[in-house]
Parts: structure tokens; sequence; C-alpha cells
């Protein structure tokens, strides 16, 4: 089905495979912001609850920092803690 009139017609490429290289551009374009967001908002939420009064525990500051990898998260899962707070973030990450 080809719509050649309309608010959206000269927005939308006409040709089908050009129409598929631009969704796939911008879907790459998304991944690639998603993959840079969520390092950066586990990293804002870890330095936020430091300078919190209250504190935050090493391992769940381990559990939400960007730069612990996918065995040191299950290695943080057999810690033993006064709480299991750190669980929740490595089940988040």
């Amino acid at each position: 089905m080809v719509v050649t009139t309309g608010p959206l017609a000269s927005i939308v490429p006409a040709s089908e495979s050009r129409s598929v290289a631009i969704l796939i551009i911008l879907t790459t374009f998304a991944c690639i912001l998603l993959n840079e967001l969520c390092p950066v908002t586990f990293d804002i939420i870890a330095w936020t609850r430091v300078q919190s009064p209250k504190g935050i525990s090493v391992a769940s500051f381990l559990g939400i920092s960007p730069t612990t990898g996918f065995e040191g998260l299950i290695r943080l899962l057999t810690w033993r803690t006064g709480s299991i707070n750190h669980h929740w973030w490595v089940f988040i990450r």
C-alpha cells in the first residue's frame, strides 16, 4: 500500500528499501543512546546514594556501579551482609 497524499507523505520515503534502511539506522542510533544512558544513570544513582546522610554499603555501591562486570554481579549475590539491599541492585542491572 502506497500513500501519496497527506501530511506524512513527504516524510516517509516512497521506496521500501529506503524506508527499511532509514528504520535500521534510527534503531541503531536508539540502541547506542540507550547503551550509554543506562550506565550513566546507574552511576548518578550510585554517587547520589553515597553522598546521602545514611550512605550506602559497599555491596550496594558495587551492584549499582556500571564498571562491575557480569562475574562481579554474580559474586555479589553470594555476599552475606547486614542487609540484602545490594541484591536488589544486582537484579535491576
